[in-house]
């Protein structure tokens, strides 16, 4: 059962890590990073890092992560982000409106590239 929950960004520039608290509890994170991949030098914000503590998944902390790193970005003024996974199907990241764009092969391991464009 969730107690207080709160999600604290660490800082408002780039890289940015974004934090969630149940109860004084650290059970998530993600940040955004700039140029993550150096295959993609035109490719500048990219999410990494997301994870939640295994005992607090199906809550809907990844996707209040995800949403609460959309929005900080945009008022960044981020118009596109990235991201890799190792979910080649895409995983929570497709239902989430990101994009598939290819699968390569990134420091030994297959990844999914994908993009999600923010809007306000």
């Amino acid at each position: 059962m969730m107690g207080t929950f709160m999600l604290l960004p660490c800082k408002t520039s780039f890289p940015l890590v974004i934090l969630a608290i149940n109860d004084g509890e650290l059970i998530g994170a993600a940040q955004i990073k700039l140029h993550q991949m150096p295959i993609y030098p035109e490719k500048e914000h990219w999410l990494a890092g997301g994870y939640v503590k295994p005992e607090y998944r199906g809550q809907n902390i990844s996707n209040t992560l995800l949403t609460e790193l959309d929005n900080i970005a945009i008022n960044l003024g981020v118009k596109i982000l990235h991201l890799q996974t190792e979910h080649l199907d895409g995983g929570l990241y497709s239902k989430c409106g990101w994009q598939a764009e290819e699968i390569v092969n990134h420091r030994n391991i297959d990844v999914m590239v994908m993009s999600k464009v923010l809007s306000a």
